[in-house]
C-alpha cells in the first residue's frame, strides 16, 4: 500500500508541472502565431483571415500570462527563460512590439464594434500585467528593448 502511495505521488509531481519540453513546445507556437501576426498587421492586411491570424497570436499570448499568474513554476521557467537567452532573443521570439500593435489598434478603434477581439484591443494591458508578473528588473530590460517596443 505504501508503494501504490508513493508512486501515485511521484506521478502526480511529474506530470503536474510542466516540463521544460512543453514549455518550448509552447512557446515555439507562440513564436509562430507572432510571425503570422506581424505578417497580416504588416501588409495592413485588415480582412477577415488576416484578423483571425493576429487573433491566434494575441489570445495565445493572454492566455500564457493567465497561465503564469495562476501557476508559480510556469512563471519561474518562463524568468528563467528570459534570463538564460536574454531580452533581444525573448522579445524578437514572443513579443509584438507595441510600435506593431498601435497599427493593428489604429484600425480597431476605427472599424467598428467586433471587429477586434478583446485580447486584440487590450494587447498593451495584457503586456503590462506580464511585465508585473516577471519582476522590476527584467521588466525593465525587455521595456527597453526595441524588439518589445
Amino acid at each position: 500500500m505504501k508503494n501504490i502511495l508513493v508512486l501515485m505521488t511521484c506521478m502526480l509531481i511529474l506530470t503536474g508541472c510542466p516540463n521544460e519540453k512543453e514549455i518550448k513546445e509552447t512557446t515555439d507556437s507562440l513564436l509562430q502565431k507572432k510571425i503570422e501576426a506581424m505578417k497580416a498587421i504588416g501588409s495592413a492586411d485588415f480582412s477577415f483571415e488576416g484578423l483571425m491570424k493576429s487573433q491566434d497570436y494575441f489570445f495565445d499570448f493572454s492566455e500564457k500570462v493567465h497561465l503564469m499568474k495562476e501557476d508559480d513554476k510556469v512563471r519561474a521557467r518562463i524568468k528563467k527563460m528570459i534570463k538564460t537567452n536574454g531580452a533581444d532573443s525573448f522579445c524578437s521570439d514572443f513579443v509584438l512590439p507595441l510600435r506593431t500593435w498601435q497599427e493593428l489598434s489604429k484600425y480597431c478603434q476605427g472599424a467598428g464594434p467586433n471587429k477586434c477581439s478583446t485580447d486584440m484591443v487590450e494587447y498593451q494591458m495584457i503586456l503590462n500585467k506580464f511585465f508585473d508578473l516577471i519582476g522590476n528588473d527584467l521588466a525593465s530590460s525587455l521595456k527597453n528593448n526595441q524588439n518589445c517596443n
